[in-house]
């Protein structure tokens, strides 16, 4: 190999490998404040220039964030994050004729302030070195007429 080609080479190394420098893989778990995981919806992640990422939740409140998919590594820096946390209800109701319908209806699980960038408590920031574990504790949703 001639000296021009191992300095392309080097320096396509350089430049690859920078892009992923300062970007960090996390993970988490959501739960409710007597330990009861999340386990449906999205945790959504806005840095502070405006970029987001998504975590889905799993059926333990497990999540782990990424730009287009989950598990990919994000940037370093502050975030604020929100949920996206409904429960399916189904109801089956047997019609005559041999025909069977099903009514879908979301029900929240989470307390509102929660579900919003402009309301939610949870923030946190992805330093490389630093943790790379960020668990929060969210207050069930108590409907109002309920009080």
């Amino acid at each position: 190999m001639n000296k021009s080609t191992v300095f392309v080479v080097l320096v396509l190394s350089l430049v690859l490998f920078s892009g992923c420098a300062d970007k960090v893989k996390i993970s988490g778990t959501v739960t409710f404040e007597d330990g009861e995981p999340v386990t449906r919806g999205q945790v959504t992640f806005r840095a502070d220039d405006g970029s987001t990422y998504y975590g889905y939740l799993d059926k333990n409140g497990k999540y782990s964030p990424g730009e287009t998919r989950d598990g990919q590594p994000i940037p370093s820096g502050k975030y604020i994050v929100w949920l996206t946390a409904t429960d399916i209800s189904v109801e089956t109701l047997a019609v005559p004729g041999d025909q069977t319908t099903a009514t879908y209806s979301s029900i929240q699980t989470v307390d509102s302030k929660y579900t919003s960038p402009d309301t939610t408590e949870m923030t946190f920031e992805v330093k490389r070195g630093g943790p790379k574990i960020f668990d929060f504790t969210v207050e069930k949703y108590v409907d109002p007429k309920a009080r």
